[in-house]
């Protein structure tokens, strides 16, 4: 997936000024928490009682890195700026 971001950014570089570049924000930012959610688990990582904290309650699971919510989060970012309808 990284090598086909970075070839689409090379493609519209060139194209408009900041062409897509939310939706490109929002990929690496996705990209970015699925790889810290991806290192959590398999390092086995706990929560710290404060991460555990944010977790429960309600809208604040987001500030946690590799944390469910902030994938989620990330991913609607993603939708978002794709469903903005950038003219690329």
């Amino acid at each position: 997936m990284t090598e086909a971001a970075a070839a689409y950014e090379a493609a519209v570089k060139g194209a408009q000024p900041h062409a897509g570049s939310s939706f490109n924000r929002a990929a690496r930012a996705t990209l970015v928490t699925a790889r810290q959610r991806m290192r959590r688990i398999r390092d086995k990582v706990p929560c710290s009682t404060g991460d555990k904290m944010m977790l429960s309650g309600q809208g604040s699971g987001w500030m946690v890195s590799g944390s469910p919510p902030r994938l989620t989060r990330d991913d609607s970012d993603l939708v978002g700026a794709y469903n903005m309808g950038v003219k690329f």
